[in-house]
């Protein structure tokens, strides 16, 4: 890649960065408002659907998502055996640490794999 498009690049980040602020504050405003909306109907049937009037914008308030759980993790492991459970299986680091926090250093280890950060600053 040439330096004149590395330059470009690096403008076009820092340009899309100055406005993440605002779009951080309207996403989170966004969520909020439809957080209160959703409380408007607690009693609607799960596979209603309800429209909402504004002055400049309809808003749908869409059937309740389905939402799938194991019921038996037990039955799971029994009916797939214990190798083929543990190839499936996932801990997340959080639940390992919550349930064996003696063990959690031993069980883990940690190396500087990860994705690098790259944060912009305007050039004076």
């Amino acid at each position: 890649m040439t330096a004149v498009k590395k330059r470009e690049l690096v403008d076009e980040l820092g340009a899309l960065d100055i406005g993440a602020p605002a779009r951080a504050e309207a996403d989170r405003r966004s969520s909020e408002i439809r957080a209160a909306i959703r409380l408007w109907y607690p009693r609607l049937a799960a596979e209603k659907t309800i429209t909402e009037t504004g002055n400049k914008y309809i808003a749908t308030v869409g059937a309740q998502e389905n939402c799938t759980v194991i019921t038996s993790m037990t039955e799971v492991a029994n009916t797939m055996g214990f190798e083929q459970f543990t190839e499936a299986a996932t801990v997340t680091l959080k639940k390992l640490k919550e349930l064996l926090p003696k063990h959690y250093e031993h069980l883990t280890s940690t190396d500087r794999t990860g994705t690098r950060k790259i944060q912009t600053f305007p050039r004076k």
